[in-house]
């Protein structure tokens, strides 16, 4: 008797060594159930991991050959019922060890090379196979069960838009506070509050009385002051047509008081216009056009040029601003982009879902946020329907390039797996593949694929989770808006 190797206890004294070979047995059929210690050296009490299998024995001789042989000094542990007396006939310590050595094979991956031992007693050999062919074995499982529903599109080969992705915050192209530039009592709010305003509107009205009757005041010495000016013109010809007769002191005299009488009338001119001016400013209009907020002061109120609040806010939405931000990295990309033309900006929401406005990039800022790591940008929008309003949060998708004839499938085809990337492709059996791929960028529901589909490939987009390779399907497909359904043979 040849065994495979290790050792095994057929009595309580009697040990024999099994060394590397094969297991050759002859007897008539025998249903042996054995309890065996196989696998790893346990740390407390030496066993390993108790198995038990059945095993039949043919007549014939049968030829097990082992891969791995237990380690030489694994001590068999057999169970009471298993251990005979010394005088026990041959043929139970045959079947012992020979179920000892079936379970070894079992364990550390014996297999039957099917051919009779040379010198073995004639008769039919056994056929032990404990595994089978696995793969035929799934294949046909696979094969009985029935096929999946699953959605599937083409691969299409077309030009995909390379879009940068930023967040951003709606700016007013213009903003003023609107502020009195004299004091004195509110006594009239001309505007309603969100109301569209233009350059020059009235706004507000703060009293004018105080400056009215300075205007006047101003004006009365401005009259004087002439008169002064003519009496002393006046004077200055009779000195010239006397002449003769009168000191060249007295003339000078006169034509100093003519000089002086008109700089006062300038003076009184300039305080007319000054006191014009403040009279003018008692009613507050708009610096720029835009949309004019809520209201800071009521009527009645005081105001003074040294508030800071001011009466009310107007800002400019027609055009309007977006002020975004893009990691550092992708600056030569939007610089490159920038140079080579007007570059799109496409506004969304801040869920990314609906599209607001379209524009285009106006300015990259001259320096990178350090403390970010990102470089600030400026888009323009006509927001004609102002749907974008100030310090309002949004996405900006800028457009930098695009990929032309590429392979597309959808994003939602590609499956993550351990060695990267891999989409089921349905083959003309209905049977799906699992094929590797290369993708490159992904853009809303579509992804670019460089290698491992052709343009016309169906690729599953749902129902993946139940597919495995060779899984039969029911597909249906959805191109241009129609949908089909077709099933495999």
């Amino acid at each position: 008797m040849k065994t495979a190797g290790g050792r095994a206890s057929v009595g309580r004294q009697q040990r024999h060594r099994l060394p590397p070979g094969v297991l050759t047995v002859a007897a008539s059929t025998y249903t042996v159930r054995i309890d065996a210690m196989v696998g790893p050296r346990s740390k407390t009490n030496g066993i390993g991991i108790e198995t038990t299998v059945e095993a039949s024995l043919a007549p014939a001789g049968v030829r097990v050959t082992c891969a791995t042989s237990p380690p030489a000094s694994r001590r068999g542990v057999w169970p009471a019922w298993a251990r005979a007396p010394l005088g026990a006939p041959a043929l139970r310590r045959v079947l012992l060890l020979s179920g000892w050595a079936l379970l070894a094979w079992g364990a550390v991956g014996c297999h039957d090379d099917h051919a009779p031992v040379p010198g073995a007693p004639s008769g039919t050999a056994l056929a032990s196979s404990a595994s089978g062919p696995t793969a035929a074995a799934g294949a046909a499982s696979r094969a009985q069960r029935p096929p999946i529903q699953v959605v599937a599109v083409a691969a299409l080969r077309g030009d995909q838009p390379l879009y940068l992705d930023g967040l951003g915050t709606v700016t007013a192209y213009n903003t003023s506070t609107v502020r009195t530039r004299v004091d004195g009592p509110l006594t009239r709010i001309a505007f309603r509050e969100g109301q569209i305003v233009h350059v020059g509107d009235l706004l507000a009205v703060v009293d004018k009385r105080t400056f009215a009757a300075q205007l006047a005041q101003a004006k009365a010495q401005l009259v004087k002051d002439q008169a002064a000016l003519a009496s002393a013109r006046a004077d200055l010809a009779h000195f010239e047509a006397a002449r003769e007769a009168l000191p060249a002191q007295q003339i000078e005299h006169g034509h100093a008081a003519v000089d002086e009488a008109e700089a006062t009338i300038g003076v009184d001119r300039a305080q007319v216009t000054s006191l014009g001016l403040t009279l003018g400013f008692c009613d507050i209009r708009s610096p720029i056009d835009g949309v004019i907020g809520l209201r800071l002061v009521d009527v009645g109120n005081i105001v003074h040029a040294a508030d800071s609040t001011g009466i009310a806010v107007v800002t400019q939405v027609q055009p309007i601003a977006v002020v975004f931000t893009l990691p550092q990295g992708q600056l030569p990309q939007v610089q490159a982009a920038h140079l080579a033309g007007p570059v799109a900006a496409d506004i969304y929401d801040r869920n990314l879902e609906r599209k607001i406005a379209s524009g285009r990039l106006m300015a990259i800022d001259n320096q990178i946020d350090t403390s970010t790591g990102t470089a600030r940008f400026k888009a323009e929008v006509e927001n004609r329907d102002r749907a974008l309003f100030p310090n309002q949060f949004v996405n900006v998708r800028l457009l930098v390039s695009t990929a032309h004839d590429v392979v597309l499938v959808p994003t939602a085809a590609i499956q993550p797996s351990p060695g990267g990337k891999l989409v089921y492709v349905v083959g003309a059996d209905r049977a799906v593949k699992a094929v590797p791929v290369e993708v490159g960028a992904a853009e809303h529901d579509r992804t670019i694929i460089t290698k491992g589909v052709a343009p016309g490939d169906l690729v599953v987009t749902s129902g993946v989770d139940k597919l495995e390779q060779g899984t039969r399907v029911v597909v249906s497909t959805r191109l241009a808006g129609k949908s089909s359904t077709g099933q495999g043979p």
